[in-house]
């Protein structure tokens, strides 16, 4: 699976939302806040039920580009 540009690394979480939440860009679709996620060996954050990359919600529930 290739990884989105805007697939949340640990490292550019925007923790001044509140709250935090994560989408998966797979198929699933599900959504998740950051202590369910998993975290592959390069630190982004993985979906628990299908491995998909996450992207960040802003708090309207929007998807936001967290690498920006």
């Amino acid at each position: 699976m290739e990884r989105p540009e805007n697939a949340v690394h640990k490292d550019n979480i925007n923790w001044s939302q509140s709250p935090v939440m994560f989408r998966c860009t797979n198929r699933c679709f599900n959504q998740f806040s950051p202590n369910r996620a998993k975290k592959d060996d390069e630190g982004y954050a993985r979906c628990p039920i299908c491995d998909g990359f996450l992207r960040q919600m802003t708090s309207d529930g929007d998807l936001h580009d967290t690498n920006v």
